[in-house]
């Protein structure tokens, strides 16, 4: 498998997520701007991460904060791949 594939299937499975997450706003009724005030979080980086404009590599600190918020209440279950591997890398150390 090249590295361009995997790309490819790894920014499908990014594109779903985040159409996955932001209906689970919409369905729950949830304000995306309370959330991130409830959370402490840059509103727009918020609003930029569920509209899959941003996906863990730019911006990275306060996306991540964004990314690890969502995963803390169960709304997605892992982080970004770009963000999985400076976590491992973290705990490598």
């Amino acid at each position: 498998i090249t590295k361009n594939l995997i790309s490819r299937l790894s920014n499908e499975n990014l594109r779903k997520e985040r159409k996955v997450i932001k209906k689970y706003f919409t369905d729950n009724c949830i304000s995306i701007r309370q959330w991130a005030k409830k959370h402490d979080l840059s509103e727009r980086t918020t609003y930029m991460v569920i509209n899959g404009q941003v996906v863990g590599n730019k911006n990275f600190a306060t996306s991540r904060k964004v990314f690890e918020a969502l995963l803390s209440e169960g709304i997605i279950k892992e982080l970004p791949n770009a963000l999985r591997s400076e976590q491992e890398e973290s705990k490598a150390s």
